[in-house]
C-alpha cells in the first residue's frame, strides 16, 4: 500500500469512471456527492425536470422520453429520445428524472473531496 496525498478541494473520482483504485483515509476527510441521476440506464422512460433545446425545438418540463444512449465521457451523457416527436438530443443529468418521477438508484460513488 503507498501514501497518497491531495490538496484541500481536489475530487479524487468522479461518479461513473471505472475504478482503479482503493483509498483508505488517515487523516482529515472527505465529502461524497452524488448525482442519483447517473443511475438511469438506457431503455428507461423518462421525463425532462426542465425546458430543453432537442434537435431546435424547446421541449417543456414534463415531457417524456426514453434514454437510447449513456456516456460518462461526454458533457451531455444522456441521448434521449422524445416519444412525442422521435426527436433526439443530448442531456445533462439535472435535466432528466425516472418517468414515476424517482431519480434512481443511490450509490455511494462520486467525487470524493479531501479537506485538510
Amino acid at each position: 500500500m503507498e501514501t497518497v496525498s491531495f490538496r484541500q478541494g481536489e475530487c479524487l473520482f468522479k461518479q461513473g469512471e471505472k475504478g482503479d483504485r482503493f483509498y483508505v483515509i488517515t487523516q482529515g476527510e472527505c465529502e461524497v456527492h452524488v448525482s442519483n441521476s447517473n443511475f438511469i440506464k438506457p431503455g428507461q422512460e423518462v421525463k425532462l425536470t426542465k425546458d430543453v433545446k432537442i434537435a431546435g425545438r424547446v421541449y417543456p418540463a414534463g415531457s417524456q422520453g426514453v434514454i437510447d444512449k449513456y456516456d460518462a465521457n461526454r458533457g451531455y451523457p444522456f441521448t434521449v429520445r422524445i416519444l412525442s416527436s422521435g426527436d433526439r438530443g443530448r442531456c445533462l443529468p439535472d435535466e432528466l428524472e425516472l418517468a414515476d418521477g424517482t431519480k434512481g438508484e443511490v450509490n455511494f460513488s462520486g467525487c470524493f473531496h479531501l479537506n485538510i
